[in-house]
């Protein structure tokens, strides 16, 4: 015997799904260019640093080319900062109905997508910063590891552990806030990670 599924009720669960992609893909790219705008940032303070010598990095820059590069790193980490400030963060606890399993399942696909879209924008940029100062070259690492971390840890980290947190917290009243940031701490330590070990 076969069931046939009326066309609006197709329809709707098509539109259920979109309109769920979109929303927690807006809240995963806010946390994706948080990770990007604290290591590039964080990678303009240690050039600053090492170039007033406070810090002992030896990247042998001149003073121009320090203020210059500390100046590119840290304005593309600010422009992350904007996007990510800019966007929809915590977008997923909107009022349309859902489970946490569908947005578990949303987050990983939007997890995977950006990570794709970071590894392959750092790869395309390889050529262009390879007679750049060595800085650049490690905020261009910086943007791949938070690619890679996107693709393979936190679908299985950060996504399985804010979804059992979800979970365990759901009868105390947190939200998706607590879950996002616990995603963010993993990618972090995930591209950390990846830097240290390639």
């Amino acid at each position: 015997m076969t069931v046939t599924v009326p066309e609006e009720r197709t329809g709707g669960d098509v539109r259920y799904w979109l309109r769920l992609l979109a929303s927690v893909f807006r809240s995963m790219l806010d946390v994706a260019m948080l990770v990007v705008g604290s290591g590039l940032v964080s990678l303009g303070i240690v050039v600053l640093l090492d170039g007033f010598g406070l810090v002992s990095v030896r990247l042998g820059l001149s003073t121009g080319g320090m203020l210059a590069t500390a100046l590119v790193l840290g304005i593309v980490g600010a422009f992350a900062f904007g996007v990510a400030s800019e966007g929809w963060f915590g977008a997923s606890t909107g009022p349309m109905p859902r489970t946490p399993e569908h947005v578990a399942v949303a987050r990983v696909v939007s997890s995977v997508a950006i990570g794709w879209l970071l590894w392959f924008g750092a790869r395309r940029l390889t050529d262009l910063v390879a007679d750049l100062a060595y800085p650049i070259a490690v905020g261009q690492e910086v943007v791949r590891a938070t690619g890679v971390s996107g693709m393979m840890v936190v679908p299985l980290v950060g996504v399985g552990g804010a979804y059992l947190l979800h979970r365990s917290l759901r009868r105390a009243g947190f939200g998706s806030d607590v879950e996002l940031g616990m995603i963010y701490f993993v990618w972090v330590l995930a591209t950390v990670a990846g830097l240290v070990f390639p």
